[in-house]
């Protein structure tokens, strides 16, 4: 498979601290470890009567894709093996590579 292109690392999701119902998705960095800030990879937004409980759902579930992303890569490369997936688990993690590689880099890494 293609190397990824998003932003290496683990991410982290966190309260934004400028509002009741937002949160951020960050990735603390060497230079953030120097006293920087964090870099940002996105903001996670509610409707404006919401309660915060979806961007903070949403937002943790977008700090765990890059973790998730590898834990499926690795399941297709040990199924190689294996043959522990069915043809249709198979299939379904490898739609989810392709959703979240984009078609070009999927196709490229097939």
């Amino acid at each position: 498979m293609a190397d990824s292109k998003h932003t290496p690392g683990e991410w982290e999701a966190r309260p934004d601290p400028n509002s009741d119902c937002e949160w951020e998705v960050i990735k603390w960095g060497r230079r953030a470890m120097r006293g920087d800030d964090p870099w940002f990879i996105c903001t996670v937004m509610d409707d404006a009567d919401a309660d915060g409980a979806s961007s903070e759902a949403n937002a943790r579930l977008l700090a765990a894709a890059p973790g998730l992303l590898a834990v499926a890569k690795m399941m297709l490369a040990t199924d190689d093996d294996w043959k522990a997936l069915s043809m249709d688990e198979r299939s379904r993690v490898e739609d989810a590579i392709a959703k979240a590689e984009g078609p070009a880099l999927s196709k490229a890494s097939t």
